[in-house]
């Protein structure tokens, strides 16, 4: 048997494993079943957890096309049981598996509750200082149990964000230093963009508990950059100082086509920062926000696609 080589054809437009996610109803030594009433089985099983059967099963607040296979393989399974002479066929996902389809990441209808997390990071004004290979072919994995509210990562709420990054956009981000000790190293950072647009900075303290929105703040609004500029953050006027405890924080930088309106976040206040709500809706919220343009518009300049890199600075 000679397989169609999707990975191949995208290369050859140019694009990577980031760029492109493929669906296959089953393995190259599988046959893929249908059904007379509802066509395929797994092309119906794709539609039905596309329609609301899908569930976020790492809490990152929207549903991947990992959850999404995830679900889809779990129907394909329960049309086969019982069947004495069938095996059933297993999805294969290839390229972006954290792509999350847009109609999916929209958060609640009810403004989210607040919630309470220690302060990681303290603001003083004052001086400043200063293409992948594709994951390998694998099989859909069973479907694991949601994960508790307790259990969950908010890492990959900015994990599944970046996933979500045009790689043709480059974001390049060098800090002075990945390790800050407590109290007394400041947060600095150099990033360039190889295209231009409107900068967003999002971490994760180093308590795992607290999400914040460092830039654009109370205190800056001007987050535009231009193609190859090198953008020193944070600024003199909102110094960002580690303030433990100690521990790993992720950092997540965004150079977006189009603003997006962090207003509509309902954050708290944590000094000139914003800090995310971090339950299942404020998690779908932020999701929502950082990955769509917010202002309507027509034409090719409209676009919801960004740029991005995560890193990790220490406190210790």
């Amino acid at each position: 048997m000679r397989n169609r080589s999707f990975d191949a054809a995208a290369r050859g437009l140019g694009l990577d494993g980031q760029d492109v996610v493929h669906l296959s109803s089953s393995r190259p030594d599988e046959v893929s079943f249908d059904n007379p009433a509802t066509g395929g089985l797994a092309t119906h099983a794709l539609r039905q957890c596309l329609s609301g059967e899908a569930r976020d099963l790492d809490g990152s607040g929207a549903i991947s096309m990992a959850e999404l296979a995830a679900c889809a393989q779990l129907r394909i399974d329960r049309a086969i049981a019982g069947q004495a002479d069938l095996l059933p066929h297993h999805l294969v996902l290839t390229g972006n598996r954290g792509f999350v389809p847009a109609w999916f990441a929209a958060p609640g209808s009810q403004p989210p509750s607040a919630v309470t997390a220690p302060g990681v990071w303290a603001a003083a004004p004052g001086p400043a200082a200063s293409p992948a290979r594709p994951p390998p072919v694998q099989p859909v994995p069973a479907v694991p149990p949601p994960a508790a509210a307790g259990e969950t990562s908010l890492r990959q709420v900015l994990v599944q964000l970046h996933e979500q990054r045009d790689s043709k956009r480059r974001v390049v981000v060098v800090p002075t230093s990945e390790r800050l000790h407590v109290g007394r190293d400041a947060l600095d950072f150099a990033m360039t963009s190889s295209h231009p647009g409107h900068v967003y900075v999002a971490m994760l303290g180093s308590d795992q508990k607290s999400l914040y929105l460092l830039f654009p703040n109370a205190l800056d609004q001007d987050n535009r950059i231009a193609a190859g500029q090198t953008l020193m953050l944070p600024r003199q006027a909102w110094r960002v100082v580690a303030g433990g405890p100690a521990g790993d924080n992720t950092l997540l930088v965004m150079v977006t086509d189009g603003p997006r309106d962090l207003a509509a976040l309902g954050a708290q206040p944590a000094g000139p920062f914003a800090k995310a709500l971090t339950d299942a809706r404020g998690r779908a919220r932020l999701q929502w926000l950082l990955g769509q343009r917010t202002q309507a518009c027509q034409g090719p300049g409209c676009s919801d696609a960004f740029g991005s890199a995560l890193l990790k600075i220490e406190e210790y």
